[in-house]
């Protein structure tokens, strides 16, 4: 987990049987993390969902649902699937960093 001023990056690691075991404790911490007083109101989200290319490997609308994406509406969010050892996926999930960083600092308010 990577948090910012301006950006809250979630590495996951997980096969889809330790995301569903798990996914409770998961949506009570991004929870957590979103709401807290320090953070930026808005501030964007980009969850990397890991081992990818493993069978039983977890599906972005498995996690959206599970960590109650749609719950935060206020923040720009996605997920994106991805491969470490490979590098598959991640190249997709700077780009988008990129663009929800972009939009982000447009829509700021000043002084936050």
């Amino acid at each position: 987990m990577l948090l910012l001023r301006h950006l809250f990056l979630w590495w996951m690691a997980v096969s889809k049987a330790d995301f569903l075991f798990e996914r409770q404790e998961a949506a009570e911490e991004l929870r957590g993390v979103l709401e807290h007083p320090e953070l930026p109101k808005g501030v964007p989200v980009l969850i990397l969902v890991n081992k990818h290319d493993l069978p039983y490997s977890v599906v972005p609308e498995t996690v959206i649902e599970k960590l109650e994406l749609e719950n935060y509406r206020f923040n720009s969010w996605h997920v994106q699937c991805c491969n470490g050892l490979s590098g598959t996926g991640l190249h997709e999930a700077m780009e988008h960093l990129g663009r929800i960083l972009a939009e982000y600092k447009r829509q700021k308010p000043s002084g936050r």
